[in-house]
């Protein structure tokens, strides 16, 4: 097919100029389109008085026509900017002004899961009217709202699609964001209208799903609505990890796989009415879906393509997918620029051009013949060629959402890719049956929750397998650099003809053992076999696999024409083979060969650089390995434990659950074996307790919480605080609407390794995030006696690991009662809480502790000596 590429230049510029421009006044985008329309017409011109020849014209009538569209179309992106400018509420954000809204929720209202948030109801509400102060808009721009734990709890969430009131206190959002501003509730929101007849219809068909599937297996209550209409919000937290890691997110964002298989069910169910009337279906399918799962852009994006294929349906013409995608793309930016930025419709389309520009040409690559013997056959090579094409378009953009790239994530699609067919047509059939045949539609959401069960199963198993992600930096230059060797393989395999020695080997086993392989891999499949004897060819039908009658003198021949290629392939394999046997063995003389850590084996305790967050690693005098907090989520913890040479723990202690020191949870499970996980008491029940039991069964991994029996006991490590008493206070405290997370952090208390030239103990406290109510409590309990703590914890200590980032909500008294030699901070680089504080810096100087911060020398290691403490790392 030849594509149509005329269009394609237009849709690049236009996407770049309006990413680049979104966050600009709009005098300064209206200058860019004016330069592009320019630029476009003088192009123009030059060919009405140029004589050169004919290709440098049609060159130089592309570039104006390209320039001058698009410097026209760019024109709505400076129109947008004006108008959300003197709609005033930019400004009012910038000054944090009290305002009033009324407006239409559209977006699904979602709870958050962690942050300093924690348990907020978080929606999106287009704007209908609002006023700040002496003035007001009705410019229908987007906010979202932030309601409150407090607010929330106990209230039903506004439905989607009502009109709510609400107030509150505005903030700026982030420069190029679609939102407008974001704005906390100071009281619960009060819906004053109802949703429309369809949002109503939709609403109610999404509950009943979730009803419906109510009492199935946590995989099943999260994947049969997600797969069926993208609805995420039972989906649990170790499972959407494992998708994120196998590369199978899309099959919970209804994009264009779920509309290629709606239109296929229902093309296939009209195939004897006339083709207007099946695009008439089609399309009114089409928006019905659209409205089930809410208008992303991902799915608009997905909704347009299928617009553009039905209308060459109704003009029985065959479609040209570069050039309706590249029009789709015009238009959307057009309508809502800030699609530009949209990581949704980014990949969805990314995804979309990578099919239609590279999965033909690598299922051609793949079935290439190679001596007169293709290396895959035709269906399996396009199957191969669809996650591959995917996957190299969006390989690059998804390092900015995460800092690795997904080994297994082709082979994880494939696998996976037979059971989204039946995984979303039950599911949707399941949800519109709810409401009219409540027993059919129970049978569709059995049938769709084993399709999901296939897929959760995929993406556990890839996710588990060993090296499932490859560390990547996740800046500028690690998405240039994985775009470069992107290039640079596709390159090399076309130059160098990967598949003729892949080829070559299938060829040798194929003729030394006379075994069919194609016949194997497709039973049944219609083969046409060559009669060695007469050298006729005759059909055979629909056969089981066979064993060749191969002549020695042919198989040698065979081998003998390909010796070279076959010799380079078995020598290739065999060592393949032999180096995963040997390191899956891990023989002990291959110790001295590991390249170990960087930051030796004397150090006592390592403080992982993970932003602003804590994680601390300490190997006690027990010969015991254990890890105070997680960090905040990421790759930063296990970037740490790799460079620390960290393979196994004993137990991970989690001092409260606040996402900074708890997120990084299911990226340690993933990186090393964890033997037990000890948490802090669950005071008020929150959802990343929740979320960390959820984790801890994933992983198969105990979990012990304070106060709920007894928490196992460790050689030279001991929980020192909080105490029965002080749990029951901060109970009181919690039912009285009080926040008392940082409060609740335990104390972990730990004899710490002794260095070579000083096997003695020393002694190293680490504080969570005590406040400094907390704190003083604590100093309190300690003057007082304490408990029998490790190595007589409370007469002066050797290492401090310092409360809530260096706050300035602290205790005098605790740091004196301490009285450490040094002093741990974890806290993140400019961190806009201005951790850490002086007075915090200034109390542990004025004890002589040396101060040792993650901002300034990043991950670090200390350990003790005869001569003192020593620092392992780049600490100024």
């Amino acid at each position: 097919m030849v594509r149509d590429f005329r269009l394609l230049p237009i849709a690049l510029l236009l996407w770049v100029s309006t990413a680049i421009s979104l966050p600009w006044h709009a005098a300064a985008v209206a200058a860019l389109a004016t330069t592009l329309g320019v630029l476009g017409v003088l192009g123009l011109a030059w060919i009405v008085v140029s004589k050169r020849s004919t290709h440098s014209q049609t060159v130089v009538r592309s570039a104006g026509v390209s320039l001058l569209v698009a410097g026209v179309l760019l024109g709505s992106v400076a129109v947008h900017a004006q108008a959300r400018a003197s709609s005033g509420l930019p400004h009012a954000a910038q000054e944090r002004m009290y305002a009033q809204f009324s407006g239409i929720v559209v977006m699904e209202p979602k709870v958050q899961a962690s942050g300093f948030a924690q348990g907020a109801l978080v929606l999106t509400v287009r704007v209908t009217h609002a006023r700040v102060h002496n003035w007001e808009t009705t410019y229908p721009g987007r906010v979202r709202v932030t309601i409150p734990r407090e607010m929330a709890q106990g209230k039903p969430a506004p439905r989607y699609g009502a009109v709510i009131s609400l107030a509150g206190t505005l903030s700026p959002s982030e420069p190029a964001e679609r939102d407008l501003a974001r704005l906390t509730a100071s009281a619960p929101p009060a819906e004053v209208g109802d949703p429309g007849k369809v949002d109503r219809a939709v609403n109610a068909a999404r509950t009943r799903l979730n009803e419906l599937v109510q009492d199935f297996s946590p995989q099943a209550r999260g994947l049969v609505p997600g797969a069926a209409i993208g609805d995420t919000s039972a989906l649990p937290v170790p499972l959407a990890d494992d998708m994120k890691i196998s590369g199978l997110t899309h099959i919970t964002a209804v994009s264009g796989s779920h509309f290629a298989i709606v239109f296929l069910v229902i093309l296939g169910l009209t195939w004897r009415l006339p083709r207007t009337l099946r695009a008439v279906l089609v399309a009114a399918v089409a928006l019905g879906f659209v409205a089930l799962v809410h208008p992303s852009p991902a799915v608009l994006r997905a909704a347009a393509m299928g617009g553009v294929a039905i209308l060459g349906l109704v003009r029985s013409r065959p479609s040209q997918s570069l050039a309706a995608l590249c029009a789709v793309v015009v238009g959307l930016l057009v309508y809502d620029p800030w699609h530009a930025r949209d990581y949704g419709f980014v990949l969805s389309v990314l995804a979309t051009g990578g099919l239609v520009l590279g999965a033909g040409p690598i299922a051609d690559f793949l079935h290439r013949p190679s001596r007169g013997e293709p290396f895959l056959p035709k269906v399996a090579a396009r199957a191969l060629a669809v996650p591959i094409a995917a996957q190299l378009a969006v390989g690059p953009v998804l390092l900015t959402l995460q800092p690795y790239v997904s080994v297994y994530s082709v082979a994880a699609n494939i696998a996976a890719a037979p059971a989204l067919f039946p995984a979303t047509v039950f599911g949707l059939a399941a949800t519109v049956l709810a409401g009219v045949w409540p027993l059919g539609a129970l049978v569709c959401a059995h049938i769709a929750s084993g399709a999901t069960w296939w897929i959760a199963h995929v993406a556990q198993v890839s996710a588990g397998a060993p090296g499932s992600t490859l560390a990547w930096s996740d800046g500028p230059g690690g998405v240039m650099a994985l775009a470069a060797v992107t290039v640079l393989v596709v390159g090399l395999c076309w130059r160098y003809h990967v598949s003729d020695g892949l080829a070559g080997l299938r060829k040798l086993v194929r003729d030394r053992v006379g075994l069919r392989v194609r016949d194997i891999i497709f039973r049944g499949a219609r083969a046409r076999v060559a009669d060695t004897e007469s050298g006729r060819s005759h059909a055979d039908g629909w056969s089981e696999p066979r064993i060749l009658a191969i002549r020695g003198s042919q198989a040698a021949g065979a081998v003998r024409a390909n010796i070279r290629l076959l010799h380079r392939a078995r020598l290739i394999l065999a060592l393949c083979v032999l180096v995963v046997a040997v390191l899956s063995l891990s023989p002990t003389w291959l110790e001295p060969l590991r390249p170990g850590s960087t930051y030796g084996r004397d150090w006592s305790v390592a403080s992982c650089d993970v932003g602003q967050g804590d994680a601390f690693v300490l190997r006690t005098a027990g010969s015991g390995t254990y890890l105070i907090d997680t960090g905040p989520a990421g790759a930063e913890i296990g970037r740490c434990l790799t460079a620390l040479d960290i393979a196994h723990v004993d137990a991970v202690f989690l001092t409260h659950f606040h996402a900074d020191h708890i997120g990084g949870l299911d990226q340690v499970l993933r990186t090393v074996r964890v033997d037990r996980i000890v948490a802090g008491p669950d005071i008020d029940g929150s959802f990343a307790a929740e979320a960390v039991r959820q984790s801890a069964t994933h992983a198969g991994v105990s979990l012990s919480v304070f106060g709920e029996g007894e928490l196992p006991l460790f050689p030279g490590v001991e929980v020192e605080w909080p105490t029965n008493e002080e749990v029951r206070y901060l109970k009181g405290r919690s039912d009285g609407g009080e926040d008392v997370t940082n409060d609740a952090s335990l104390v972990v208390v730990a004899e710490l390794m002794g260095g070579a030239d000083d096997p003695g103990p020393s002694v190293g406290v680490f504080l969570g995030d005590l406040e400094e109510a907390g704190q003083s409590r604590l100093a309190r309990h300690l003057n007082a006696g304490g408990s029998e703590g490790a190595a007589g914890f409370g007469t002066g200590v050797d290492l401090v690991k310092v409360a809530h980032h260096g706050s300035a909500s602290m205790s005098s008294d605790l740091v004196r009662a301490l009285d450490p030699n040094v002093a741990l901070i974890g806290v993140g680089t400019d961190n806009t809480y201005g951790h850490p504080t002086a007075r915090a810096l200034d109390s542990y100087r004025g004890v002589g502790a040396a101060i040792i911060r993650t901002d300034l020398c990043g991950t670090t290691a200390v350990g003790k000596s005869a001569g003192g403490w020593f620092v392992v790392g780049d600490c100024p």
